[in-house]
């Protein structure tokens, strides 16, 4: 990765993204962070530069709401008018619920978490790879998957088709891109104790 360039990480002020965040700031790279929670994602920048005030032009922010096509426009007009040249992409956005039989779940529910792991990020990724066709240097994406792509998992029918279908998704955006310098990677942590985790852990308690 090239320390002039800026990493862009979205779900950044909860879990896994989050501590990307702080793993990427310590070494001093040029990040924008992004959450859907104005407040979560200010909390989360003033949480590190509270520590490293000194690192404070490093950091920027912003809203992002991956499961609306209007705040993806947004973003992408935030990176064109701050000049900034995105190198790395991290998604760490994602939600889990509805969790339940599918019979006895809301349907809306359902539907939200499709948009929010799968069909606005396809959203999302169309727009990065028109911005990236724009330089020949190497890009990176890294897409969190998680443990609903690697199974059937009871009571959790959405986040399941979501992760599968997210995972199907880059592998053929990977081989599209084979000679474009875009390297594409679907990642599954595993078990991480984070509130997503812990409600699948507490559900039928």
């Amino acid at each position: 990765m090239n320390n002039n360039k800026t990493i862009l990480i979205i779900g950044a002020s909860g879990g896994i993204g989050y501590e990307i965040t702080k793993h990427f700031f310590m070494k001093n790279r040029s990040i924008l962070i992004c959450s859907k929670n104005r407040k979560s994602i200010m909390q989360t920048k003033n949480r590190l530069i509270k520590k490293y005030p000194e690192k404070n032009k490093i950091l920027k922010y912003s809203t992002l709401d991956i499961s609306n096509n209007n705040s993806i426009n947004r973003i992408f007009k935030k990176i064109k008018k701050e000049l900034l040249e995105i190198e790395t992409v991290i998604n760490c956005a994602g939600i889990i619920d509805p969790v339940g039989e599918f019979k006895k779940i809301n349907y809306e529910s359902w539907v939200k978490n499709i948009n929010v792991n799968f069909l606005g990020p396809v959203y999302f990724y169309k727009k990065l790879l028109i911005y990236f066709s724009k330089t020949k240097t190497r890009k990176n994406i890294i897409q969190f998957s998680g443990g609903g792509a690697t199974k059937a998992i009871q009571n959790l029918s959405a986040y399941s088709v979501s992760k599968t279908a997210m995972v199907r998704f880059i592998e053929s955006l990977a081989m599209e891109n084979n000679n474009n310098q875009i390297y594409f990677n679907a990642i599954a942590p595993g078990i991480i104790k984070t509130n997503m985790t812990k409600k699948i852990l507490n559900y039928g308690k």
